[in-house]
Formats: structure tokens, C-alpha cells, sequence
């Protein structure tokens, strides 16, 4: 058994698999995802011990496949969620989701997973009326400059 019942339930939530789906994965998709990302069939019928849908599948290939496998699917699905999730702009509803998913990945034997690349949901702040005065007086400065042209 490569994963906790205590994990899977993270792993149910993370990866939207509650409903018998994956993410936003169809059929096609999920098993080109599976050949391009880990390299195998995850319709090969050892996966429907537990039923044949997406999420069954891969509980099933979370217990029984080789643990190197495992932590290759986990953290291309983790960079599958995350370019989901940064596409559509939505922020991250589990706060310590890669922490966690690293720690389960790291347990199989893979290294930790990459620090999250999303860039910063906050604004810079305005500059203080001192610095926008000053940068004012420049531009305006700007405007006393008299062009003087060179002939040959």
C-alpha cells in the first residue's frame, strides 16, 4: 500500500476526485496525460480493481503501482492542477497543499516538490507624495530641454 487512507482523502480533495472524476480530465485526455507524463496504461485493466472511473482508476494505481510511478503522477498531476489553477485566476483553496503533497511524495522517494511559482496577488504600492512630487519636477524639467540639431 503506497498511500494512507488519510493521504487519499487529501489526494480525493486536491485533485477534485469526490465525484468519480480528475480535475477536468476526459477519457482521452486522462489516459494521454497518464502515457505522456508516467509512461503507462492507466486503463490497463489492473486499475479497475475498484471501478472504472478516472478517480477509481487512480486510487487504484496510488495503491498498487510502483512507488516511482507514483511520484511521477503526483507531481505532474500537481503541475497539472497548478496551470489549471493559474489560468483561471483562482486562489489556492487548500493553503498547505504542496507541503503536503511534497511530504507524500518525498515519503514514495521523490525529491520535494518545486516551490510555487505563482506571482504575488498583491499590488506594488503607490510612491509617497514626496517621490511623485520630485518625479513630477523631472518630467516637467523635461518640457525646458531644447533640442539643437548638428548638420554635417
Amino acid at each position: 500500500m503506497n498511500i494512507r487512507p488519510v493521504e487519499m482523502r487529501f489526494l480525493d480533495e486536491l485533485f477534485e476526485m469526490e465525484s468519480g472524476y480528475v480535475l477536468d480530465f476526459k477519457n482521452r485526455t486522462f489516459d494521454e496525460f497518464f502515457q505522456s507524463e508516467v509512461g503507462l496504461d492507466i486503463y490497463d485493466p489492473a486499475y479497475e480493481l475498484n471501478g472504472t472511473s478516472k478517480a477509481k482508476r487512480l486510487r487504484t494505481f496510488l495503491q498498487v503501482g510502483q512507488k516511482a510511478a507514483v511520484h511521477k503522477a503526483l507531481r505532474a498531476l500537481w503541475e497539472y492542477r497548478e496551470a489549471i489553477r493559474r489560468r483561471s485566476g483562482t486562489e489556492e483553496s487548500l493553503p498547505t497543499a504542496r507541503d503536503e503533497l511534497s511530504a507524500i511524495v518525498e515519503r514514495l522517494g521523490g525529491s520535494p516538490l518545486p516551490a510555487n511559482k505563482s506571482p504575488p496577488t498583491t499590488r506594488p504600492s503607490a510612491p509617497d507624495a514626496a517621490v511623485a512630487g520630485r518625479l513630477a519636477e523631472e518630467f516637467l524639467r523635461l518640457g525646458d530641454v531644447r533640442f539643437v540639431h548638428v548638420g554635417r
